[in-house]
């Protein structure tokens, strides 16, 4: 019972993490314009594809994007959430 417990937590991760990757590189543009915005220049993006590892083919980078969550490594938030007011 366990076991098959873990095993479909297992499947949950495969799955959110496929899409997660995967779903990105659908945006339009991909993920720099996403970061930069639709008007950033193609030098701009470039620079950001190679900084962030987005040159690299996918398959890499979904490699990579697991290496990351087992060592617990996030990533960054690319948004501000404003602090309010107490």
């Amino acid at each position: 019972m366990i076991l098959h417990r873990l095993g479909d937590i297992g499947f949950i991760f495969v799955f959110i993490g496929d899409h997660c990757v995967f779903l990105i590189h659908a945006t339009p543009g991909g993920p720099a314009y996403s970061i930069l915005g639709m008007h950033a220049t193609p030098e701009a993006v470039a620079a950001l594809n190679k900084q962030m590892g987005l040159d690299h083919p996918i398959w890499q980078q979904y490699g990579i994007w697991w290496v990351h969550l087992f060592e617990g490594n996030l990533g960054y938030s690319f948004t501000r959430m404003p602090l309010l007011p107490l």
